[in-house]
């Protein structure tokens, strides 16, 4: 039976199967024959040698982090592996391959069995699943290979190098030979001011230690790239500042934040921080607050606000000292297209509210006023000040002016 049809397709599904290569570990002849039951594959080329090429196993990944633990959404260290030896290489005097299982373990047989493995006639357990060819079987079984890791020990740190620039992590192994190694730990939260991401633990590995020579089966370099996945939750942060007339930042005035878009019946939203910088927390976070005071130079910044939310409402609740009672809310809405948080003015008959203030960087502006006639003349209120002062005027006009007509036809009798 040739075989070089049949390896080229154990490659080509390690390569489709990041995290899994079986290729390296096949019993494998490039045109050799198989033996009595498919477990001894052999060449006719003397010159020809497989030999082992040290015990090393290199794991690539598309982002550095998918490696690293987070405590708080802060990097903290590494994450921590199992690894459980399926098979030893047995390079028969290095003319060919072949796996020689090391357990015999009922869960193993029973999940290999369930694949279509027949103990008593297909002979070695591992060579069997290495020369399937059908590369779903290897993942299935990967995923599942039936083992109870609760007392299986973890991969010695010293023995993993994490290279960040290069984004792997080479493990040295006890041993040359067939291993699966299992990831242990768990989802990891990394978090920015714009954003939250989830990596999710990596798929298990089936892969052997490297082997050279023209004997040893293609791809057998004891490296294995995976598509690490990840969840990625935006969460752009938004500032605004409380100005005055002199469009000088103003310290002391206080703001709440409510999911929805109105404070009807909304929830009110809870932070943590001080000095103008306040996180999204929870009720139950120690120093949670749900009052935001401007600080000095007037700049609060919104931190780890959730988009999927939709909008938020920000409400003016109390001024700062000194200055008028009239105030300003808006409302923030999330732009898909932009991934940031736009503000709207609402509940703001003053016009205190400037969305995008080309005086302070196109920052939200809301404004303070000491006196009536430092309102915008576009506000509601403002127009409404200075229409009652000019009615008292012309009210006033009209009784001098009847008095004065009054006085003529007096004079004129």
């Amino acid at each position: 039976m040739r075989m070089r049809k049949l390896f080229a397709g154990l490659v080509a599904a390690a390569t489709l199967f990041g995290g899994l290569a079986m290729g390296v570990s096949s019993a494998y002849a490039e045109d050799g024959e198989t033996g009595d039951n498919n477990s001894n594959l052999s060449v006719d080329t003397q010159s020809a040698v497989c030999e082992e090429n040290g015990t090393t196993i290199t794991l690539t990944v598309t982002d550095a982090n998918a490696l690293k633990t987070f405590t708080d959404g802060v990097a903290t260290g590494n994450r921590t592996f199992k690894a459980v030896k399926l098979a030893n290489y047995n390079l028969n005097n290095g003319k060919y391959l072949t796996l020689e299982s090391i357990t015999e373990d009922t869960g193993i047989i029973s999940k290999l069995t369930a694949l279509g493995y027949n103990q008593s006639k297909d002979g070695d357990a591992m060579t069997w699943l290495s020369k399937t060819e059908n590369s779903s079987k290897w993942r299935t079984f990967a995923d599942d290979p039936g083992i109870d890791f609760t007392n299986v020990s973890a991969i010695d740190s010293s023995k993993i190098a994490i290279d960040d620039k290069n984004k792997t992590a080479t493990f040295t192994m006890n041993s040359s030979g067939l291993w699966l190694i299992v990831d242990t730990s768990g989802a990891q939260v990394y978090k920015t001011n714009d954003q939250t991401t989830t990596y999710h633990p990596l798929k298990n590995m089936l892969v052997g230690t490297p082997l050279t020579g023209a004997n040893c089966p293609s791809g057998n370099t004891g490296a294995v790239d995976t598509k690490d996945t990840s969840d990625v939750d935006n969460h752009p942060e938004f500032e605004f500042k409380k100005i005055n007339a002199q469009d000088h930042g103003v310290q002391g005035a206080i703001f709440k934040v409510y999911e929805g878009e109105s404070v009807d019946n909304a929830k009110i939203v809870f932070f943590t921080g001080s000095n103008g910088t306040y996180t999204v927390a929870t009720a139950e976070t120690p120093g949670a607050v749900t009052e935001l005071q401007t600080p000095e130079g007037g700049v609060i910044t919104l931190k780890m606000l959730d988009v999927t939310k939709k909008s938020y409402y920000v409400q003016e609740y109390q001024v700062a000292s000194g200055y008028k009672d009239f105030k300003g809310d808006f409302k923030l809405t999330y732009n898909e297209d932009t991934k940031k948080w736009v503000a709207t003015a609402v509940n703001d008959p003053n016009g205190l509210v400037n969305p995008s203030n080309p005086k302070h960087e196109y920052l939200t502006t809301v404004l303070n006023v000491k006196t009536p006639s430092e309102l915008p003349h576009t506000g509601g209120a403002g127009i409404a000040v200075f229409s009652a002062i000019g009615l008292l005027l012309a009210g006033a006009a009209g009784v001098v002016y009847m008095k004065l007509r009054g006085a003529k036809k007096t004079l004129i009798v």
